[in-house]
């Protein structure tokens, strides 16, 4: 992108810029795309698509509507969007524990920005709380960069496809995400697993600035371009309270959900707090806390139960790059030492209550589930205990509790003697199966499922109208989650025999 770029690129929760008036950050470089033969559609996102203002890319006709006819050129990396320079961003990050100092975009491009329209400001996309209008368009796939590390800058079209569809299915359960707005597909051949056809994904998020841009700056000691994106250090403390307060309210989600993001390393994880960067992600089938689907996850660092240790590693790290600021601010003079201890103790009492925190959200979300009217820890951790030595489908269980409510014989998991003492319990408490229906979707994504639409469209070479049929119903299940589904969704998902996987597609 051009300077302009630089200028109040990603104001969101926090007051965050990437860099200054007529100057380009040094992590941000130019870098065109390259462009995929014979591009088309396989997916586009036409709910996603009425919600922004296209400018040049507008429908003609109507003025509003994006004309995916004339952006197919711009999405496939062959003409730019508007008048904006394509960039990459640098970044360092922990990667499964391990810190790495030089990484970045190396299979993607930031190609332009957008403005929400004016209704869905109030009604975001993204997230709620997120009050912005700015959004940011960046092609995934569209190959290398200055930061690609002996990869092709590729993505595979089954890769592509998990993450969009992923992606729909955390919007329709209203938990912060990315989103994702056209894959097209290409007669370019990819060898990964096997041979696939090379995609392009076109996502949609507020900003892109993760936890790792911050940890590369402090690294270099880039405090301006630090200041750029966080403001003043007297104001540090706040702003890392607002990040964690997010990250509390995400990682609650996920965990009451039965979500599993696969690959929660610091490069990651954006400081406004969608769900980002999820090409391994799975839900939860059967309540199995240490259940990891991620291919490059053979530690199971990041398994189901590990998230919250997760999140607040990546905050821990955050907070080491945050004193190095304060420290170079009361070393030049910016902040007295007092000043900057105040700062120092406010990013500390954060994080040490963070872990609390997303526990909260978690219960709190969990009781939500099931109809309770306020938080029982104890209620909570009764009921997952009997899904874990029962080894109970987790989504299923919830639908099974409601026929319990509405007048059903409890099935064998609740009829023992720890599931008749639970219920016992629950009834006293419990406002109703009519208020846990509002809280429990009827369908939830399962591998499975995702998997066999996947590798139906992937293994349609003409793009067979059966198999986007198929597509189309998934997606409109993931953005329906509380209607009843389709048949073969209906019923609960059948774990398949051995271990189950997911790709990242790198």
């Amino acid at each position: 992108m051009s300077a302009s770029y630089a200028i109040a690129m990603t104001k969101t929760l926090l007051p965050i810029n990437l860099g200054t008036a007529g100057a380009t950050p040094s992590w941000v470089q130019q870098a065109a795309p390259s462009p995929l033969p014979d591009c088309d559609y396989v997916v586009r996102n036409h709910e996603l698509a009425n919600m922004i203002q296209w400018g040049p890319l507008c429908d003609k006709a109507t003025a509003t509507t994006l004309d995916w006819s004339a952006a197919r050129p711009v999405f496939s990396g062959h003409v730019p969007y508007s008048n904006y320079q394509p960039v990459c961003l640098g970044y360092a990050g922990h990667q499964f524990g391990q810190f790495a100092p030089r990484l970045g975009d190396g299979r993607a491009h930031l190609i332009g920005q957008a403005s929400l329209a004016p209704d869905h400001v109030t009604r975001n996309p993204f997230h709620s709380k997120l009050c912005n209008r700015q959004i940011e368009i960046q092609l995934k796939g569209s190959g290398t960069t200055p930061w690609t590390l002996g990869g092709d800058g590729r993505l595979p079209l089954a890769s592509a496809l998990r993450e969009y569809i992923y992606s729909e299915a955390l919007a329709g359960l209203g938990i912060p995400t990315s989103r994702m707005l056209a894959v097209l597909n290409s007669s370019q051949l990819l060898q990964r697993q096997h041979m696939e056809s090379a995609a392009i994904l076109v996502r949609i998020n507020p900003s892109h600035i993760r936890i790792g841009t911050l940890q590369l700056l402090a690294l270099k000691q880039s405090w301006m371009a630090w200041d750029g994106i966080l403001g003043t250090p007297d104001c540090l403390g706040q702003h890392y309270q607002a990040i964690s307060n997010r990250f509390a309210e995400l990682g609650g989600h996920w965990m009451s959900a039965g979500f599993i993001h696969g690959v929660l390393n610091t490069d990651n994880l954006t400081l406004t707090g969608e769900t980002f960067d999820f090409g391994p992600a799975a839900f939860l089938q059967r309540y199995r806390p240490d259940t990891a689907f991620s291919a490059v996850d053979s530690g199971k660092r990041y398994r189901y139960s590990r998230q919250p240790a997760a999140l607040f590693f990546a905050l821990q790290q955050l907070a080491m790059a945050c004193k190095q600021r304060l420290e170079a601010a009361h070393q030049n003079a910016e902040l007295s030492r007092t000043d900057a201890q105040q700062q120092v103790t406010h990013i500390a009492d954060t994080l040490r209550q963070f872990s609390a925190a997303l526990e909260h959200q978690w219960i709190v979300r969990l009781c939500q589930r099931l109809g309770l009217p306020s938080p029982s820890t104890e209620l909570c951790q009764g009921y997952l205990a009997l899904l874990q030595s029962h080894d109970i489908d987790y989504q299923h269980s919830f639908l099974q509790l409601i026929e319990v409510l509405d007048g059903a014989t409890p099935p064998a998991w609740l009829s023992g003697h720890q599931g008749r003492q639970w219920l016992q319990s629950y009834h006293a408490l419990c406002s109703g199966a009519d208020v846990m229906r509002a809280h429990n979707p009827k369908f939830t994504a399962h591998l499975s499922w995702v998997e066999q639409v996947v590798q139906a469209v992937v293994a349609s070479t003409a793009a067979t109208a059966h198999s986007h049929t198929t597509l189309n119903q998934l997606l409109d299940a993931c953005a329906n989650p509380f209607k009843q589904p389709p048949e073969p969704w209906q019923s609960p998902v059948i774990v398949p025999k051995g271990l189950q996987r997911t790709f990242c597609g790198t």
